[in-house]
């Protein structure tokens, strides 16, 4: 293997962000355990992402000892759920380390990696990916300032603000419902910023969703059970489900819309596409 193959491997894996390194990982255990035999289906419900000889198995990634060599696995699994195996893929200075619970079971060289992560950009696990560094995603002060403002002109208390620039179809992050983050982030309104890309602000938006968090209660789940390292059997707001009212195109609309009270963005009990 040529050098330039392992360096680009490796300043992927040190820079990408956790959900193409996660992906990555997931192949690399494909990769390894289809070498060996085993029948592997890809799942990615239920809190598991195959299927393997009929078990279900999660895989979880690790880059935290990319400087080190490993003999023994580091990461562990918190929250875990009954029926499902759990193996790590962890990179190290080596290679990777494949391992079951707390238990090695095989050792990847970087030849493998290397192999595994052109065939992971190519397609070759599912869809084709271009590599992603994990660049700042933290708000705009200025977007900050227009969203706290004008909910302050409107008497509305200050919301809580998250965002992301990675979405998967309709599935929410976990804690976009108020009745699934700490007392503390139950500030009485929620607003949730999705942006195509990095920076987060008004040049990269995408759309917003916000509600007072009394609609919490009125908010379609997904059928299917998602994962948090803090939440058992968690299950996520779907949003292509959200009720008619709380989806915006930009903050111009939201504020257009944001009267005194809330009460414009009271779920109406009707649904529409998010």
């Amino acid at each position: 293997m040529d050098d330039s193959g392992r360096l680009e491997v490796e300043t992927f894996i040190l820079n990408a962000n956790m959900s193409q390194l996660g992906s990555y990982g997931e192949a690399v255990f494909h990769a390894h355990y289809k070498a060996q035999g085993l029948e592997i289906i890809p799942l990615h419900v239920g809190r598991a992402d195959f299927l393997v000889n009929g078990t279900r198995v999660d895989v979880k990634t690790s880059r935290k000892n990319l400087a080190k060599v490993l003999t023994e696995p580091k990461l562990r699994v918190r929250n875990t759920v009954e029926g499902t195996d759990y193996y790590m893929v962890e990179f190290h200075r080596a290679g990777a380390l494949l391992s079951k619970d707390r238990d090695p079971r095989a050792a990847v060289t970087w030849e493998e990696l290397v192999a595994v992560f052109r065939g992971w950009r190519a397609g070759d696990f599912g869809a084709k990916h271009t590599p992603k560094t994990a660049r700042p995603r933290r708000v705009s002060a200025e977007l900050l300032h227009r969203i706290r403002s004008g909910f302050a002109d409107r008497g509305l208390a200050a919301p809580y603000i998250l965002y992301r620039t990675i979405m998967f179809e309709n599935e929410s992050p976990h804690n976009l419902l108020p009745s699934q983050r700490k007392a503390t982030h139950r500030l009485g309104w929620t607003v949730f910023l999705v942006c195509r890309t990095a920076p987060v602000d008004e040049t990269t938006l995408d759309y917003i969703i916000a509600f007072p968090d009394e609609a919490d209660r009125d908010f379609p789940r997904l059928r299917t059970f998602g994962t948090s390292k803090h939440i058992d059997g968690l299950q996520k707001a779907d949003l292509g489900r959200l009720p008619e009212g709380v989806r915006f195109g930009s903050v111009d609309e939201l504020l257009m819309e944001l009267q005194p009270g809330g009460e414009a963005l009271l779920p109406s009990g009707n649904s529409r596409s998010a």
